[in-house]
């Protein structure tokens, strides 16, 4: 599993601060699957679609990124 892989590699170097990086993953997986229909039924363009998920993404992992080394 990519997202929990990534999940590992940023606990190992502190960037990350998670209890459960397993359940983390699933729930992020959970997550944007609940964006994929929406984002398809508002007809955007490739390049909006990518600006939102982009956004989304930044939400979800600076939302878990150890406060000492957060920097948007």
């Amino acid at each position: 599993m990519q997202i929990k892989n990534l999940l590992l590699d940023g606990i190992e170097k502190g960037e990350f601060s998670i209890a459960n990086p397993e359940l983390t993953a699933k729930t992020i997986v959970t997550i944007l699957q609940g964006f994929e229909v929406p984002l398809m039924l508002k007809n955007l363009t490739d390049e909006e679609i990518q600006k939102s998920v982009d956004e989304m993404l930044n939400i979800l992992f600076y939302g878990i990124v150890a406060k000492s080394t957060f920097s948007p």
